[in-house]
């Protein structure tokens, strides 16, 4: 991972940006503010601790304390079962692509 981010905890995330880190599997979830905070003071109080973020079960835990954390249902699934990566699943189904190209009148002889 770039920079060592492996997941984005916020209020809200524009629809770009979120977009984006899906695509290149960087978990976004959504926490309230007042979590938020909470988590900003106890990393700074002790930024060696690790910060679990547990995308299937949409939670934050850190130290004893664990946040409700939310992700969409169609991004969380796709980084829940490794389909985040389009480029990568289209690669995977070339033969499944290529016979139903074979099916269609218009793509025939391209």
């Amino acid at each position: 991972m770039r920079w060592g981010i492996r997941a984005i905890v916020g209020g809200s995330f524009g629809e770009i940006f979120f977009g984006n880190c899906v695509m290149l599997g960087i978990p976004c979830l959504r926490a309230s503010q007042e979590d938020i905070e909470w988590l900003q003071k106890a990393i700074g109080k002790s930024p060696q601790q690790p910060v679990t973020v547990d995308v299937e079960k949409q939670e934050v835990r850190f130290g004893d304390r664990v946040i409700k954390a939310t992700a969409p249902d169609g991004p969380r699934n796709q980084l829940v079962n490794g389909t985040w990566d389009s480029t990568a699943v289209l690669l995977e189904a070339g033969a499944a692509i290529e016979a139903t190209a074979g099916k269609l009148p218009y793509v025939k002889g391209y």
